[in-house]
């Protein structure tokens, strides 16, 4: 476990944290909040069965992330061109990025198939964002 763990470890009173080394009064800071807006992807394909992801915080409009927020959440549902698009709880290929720019690689049995990506931010402690930004491709 490391200091971020059990500064945030309910689990553990304050004589635990400093008996650890680890100084921390509960009472002195605040809980990284929960995003209540999601980041904007901007998605270019990079080559076969790839592609790069830019993540854009919608507030600043730059690569920059909310405050407590740690990285991003990617998660992508595969379907046949013109079929229905899956719900964000059945896609099955999941990203987690913490810089502004992301690649992906899909596996080669989703080539040809049409791709939903729901991006949600995460914060340190590693709650999702209660927005979803939704993005569409095709993997070629």
């Amino acid at each position: 476990m490391g200091i971020h763990e059990m500064k945030t470890n309910t689990n553990m009173t304050d004589e635990d944290r400093n008996l650890c080394g680890v100084v921390n009064d509960s009472g002195t800071y605040t809980l990284s909040p929960v995003a209540d807006v999601a980041p904007f992807v901007q998605y270019l394909r990079t080559g076969m069965l790839g592609g790069m992801m830019t993540f854009i915080d919608p507030v600043s409009e730059l690569g920059g992330k909310p405050n407590g927020q740690d990285g991003v959440v990617v998660t992508f549902g595969f379907y046949v061109p013109g079929g229905v698009v899956p719900a964000e709880e059945d896609c099955t290929q999941t990203i987690i990025g913490s810089r502004r720019k992301r690649g992906v690689i899909f596996k080669s049995t989703n080539m040809n198939k049409s791709f939903v990506g729901y991006a949600r931010y995460k914060n340190t402690r590693n709650i999702l964002g209660t927005i979803a930004f939704q993005f569409f491709g095709t993997v070629c």
